[in-house]
């Protein structure tokens, strides 16, 4: 079992305790029996308010060490420590990541995930990177979920397939890669939907939410690379995996148009959220991002 660091933290300004846990059995208590989403996050917030426990779980990523993204900068803070910084950010609606430099003790909040090509990372020497892997999350039964509100902070899910956390923008219609990159922007997707089972999940809750039922979405799919448009695994997500033409997923007799529509969508009204295909460059639809937890 790895080494866990967890601190407690009853309010973004009190510390009330500090420690390193390698104990198996502590690790039972205090973090795998509420939420059971596996052993990899290095700091966990806690955060007590009343009789509920909520927490945020930060994961250290050692690809970006002595590196910094002076990019999506929320805020920095000097003379502070590893979790004073992780409470600020997990305090601050806007904040998803942070560097932090323990020698010099320097903070550095980001508002964006910092891109895992490395592109506009510049060299600082001690600085290391922790990502927000669970934001603002109290733990949920299985099966429940939060409704997400528009541009406000992520929402937690439990789907079929995992933890999910969601975002929600529906100020403007927009087209499918300003949709895409919208949610690759904070590090997340467009709904990934090839199953029949997280697509009865997102119809029977997320889509029934308030300020979502109503609106169309763009999901994680197209045609657009494939060989011949109109074969059976012609429609894929954005990394390969095949969205089966099948009943329980799509309305009707669609995708009717696969030469000309190469986008998904998630169609509302009669069509009652399953998948249409439609232009890629239809300024038609809402955006909603989802992001499994892997921490």
């Amino acid at each position: 079992m790895c080494k866990h660091e967890i601190y407690y933290i009853i309010s973004p300004d009190q510390v009330v305790g500090e420690m390193d846990v390698a104990d198996e059995d502590f690790y039972h208590k205090t973090v795998k029996n509420r939420n059971s989403r596996g052993t990899k996050f290095v700091i966990g917030v806690f955060i007590v308010g009343g009789s509920a426990i909520g927490f945020t779980l930060f994961e250290k990523n050692v690809n970006f060490d002595d590196k910094i993204d002076d990019t999506n900068i929320v805020k920095t803070t000097n003379d502070t420590s590893l979790v004073r910084c992780a409470a600020s950010c997990d305090n601050e609606p806007n904040c998803v990541a942070f560097y932090i430099n323990p020698t010099t003790k320097t903070c550095q909040e980001q508002s964006a995930l910092s891109n895992t090509e490395m592109i506009g990372l510049t060299s600082s020497p001690g600085f290391r990177y922790y990502q927000n892997c669970l934001p603002q999350v109290v733990a949920l039964p299985e099966g429940a979920f939060e409704c997400p509100v528009n541009n406000g902070a992520w929402s937690a899910g439990h789907l079929p397939d995992g933890t999910y956390m969601f975002k929600l923008f529906t100020d403007t219609d927009v087209d499918y890669v300003t949709a895409f990159n919208m949610c690759k922007g904070i590090g997340a997707n467009l709904p990934k939907i090839y199953t029949a089972e997280k697509l009865t999940f997102y119809r029977s809750n997320i889509f029934s939410c308030p300020g979502i039922h109503g609106h169309g979405f763009w999901v994680d799919g197209t045609n657009i690379n494939a060989p011949v448009q109109t074969s059976e695994d012609a429609w894929t997500t954005h990394d390969g995996i095949v969205i089966p033409k099948i009943p329980e997923l799509w309305y009707l007799d669609r995708p009717n148009n696969p030469t000309t529509e190469n986008c998904i969508h998630s169609r509302h009204n009669s069509f009652n959220y399953l998948f249409d295909d439609a232009n890629c460059g239809w300024q038609l639809y809402k955006v909603l991002c989802e992001k499994k937890i892997s921490c």
